[in-house]
């Protein structure tokens, strides 16, 4: 029984150490007001767009181009951001 535990509890960190890091884009959000929509290019390299509307960074980044862009919104509160 301990060693299905143990197994149990090795999957979880093989599992958690195959996991894809996670972006940082605080240098794109720079000047980004807290609650706005945000679009970023798919390759994580330029900010495309932010607004208060969702559907109009999708329409910004569009119509430069960016077929795919990641959208997200940043948070009201910085603390949804500590863990």
């Amino acid at each position: 029984m301990a060693n299905m535990a143990f197994t149990e509890i090795e999957r979880a960190f093989t599992a958690a150490a195959m996991a894809p890091a996670v972006p940082d884009f605080e240098s794109l959000l720079v000047g980004v007001p807290r609650g706005a929509w945000v679009a970023i290019s798919r390759d994580e390299t330029r900010l495309l767009a932010f607004s208060a509307e969702m559907l109009e960074v999708l329409r910004v980044a569009h119509a430069n181009g960016e077929a795919d862009p990641i959208i997200f919104r940043v948070p009201e509160n910085t603390s949804a951001l500590a863990m």
